[in-house]
């Protein structure tokens, strides 16, 4: 697995991350974590919960009103709850000195990279170039999550389904090298500079009249 690394340690102090969003976020404001981790936490306990008690618990789990309301708020929410239950309840199994994904920020070490996410998952959205005040960051191949999402049916998952996205799971963790898209998990504090243009300029937004 990749070390922690804490700032100035990737050659400068403080560390460039690029971070892609739907809107621009004003120069100094700091990212929160990911909105899954953050506003869904109790689902995750009940789906998290599910998995360590079995296939019966599962199926009442997905059958019942909070996954439904869940469904119903689209954009594969519910699938994206379950994988990232599965994830986390495979870290904690394999590396649990991993900050994990549900309180972390996620950013790309490379314009390129951020670009790149752009383009494949959130069009119009904007890229931020942060810093990395203070924390520390984990790479993982995001490659991994998005194949895990692709390949396995959470909808309406059978037991093959749930090992599938669990091998997966180890895989990202561990991560050895090479990896197709290298993500990084920031635990910290990281701070706005300002939105990248479409000429690659930086924009100082700022909310202020």
């Amino acid at each position: 697995m990749e070390e922690p690394r804490a700032p100035g340690e990737w050659g400068g102090s403080p560390v460039p991350l690029y971070h892609v969003t739907t809107h621009p976020i004003p120069v100094g404001r700091v990212l929160l974590p990911y909105a899954i981790g953050r506003e869904y936490a109790t689902v995750l306990r009940l789906a998290s919960s599910a998995l360590r008690e079995g296939s019966e618990a599962l199926a009442l789990l997905l059958a019942g009103d909070a996954w439904e309301r869940l469904r119903g708020e689209g954009e594969h929410l519910a699938e994206m709850i379950l994988l990232e239950a599965l994830f986390e309840q495979v870290r904690i199994a394999v590396m649990p000195q991993s900050a994990g994904r549900l309180g972390a920020v996620f950013a790309w070490g490379s314009l390129g990279l951020a670009h790149w996410y752009r383009a494949e998952h959130l069009p119009g959205g904007v890229v931020l170039r942060c810093v990395l005040d203070a924390g520390t960051a984990e790479e993982h191949d995001g490659a991994v999550v998005v194949e895990a999402f692709e390949t396995a049916d959470l909808a309406d998952p059978r037991p093959r389904d749930l090992q599938r996205v669990e091998v997966l799971a180890e895989r990202y963790w561990v991560a050895r090298a090479p990896m197709a898209f290298p993500e990084l998990l920031v635990r910290g504090r990281v701070r706005v500079e300002g939105v990248i243009t479409d000429e690659g300029g930086l924009d100082r937004f700022t909310d202020t009249p």
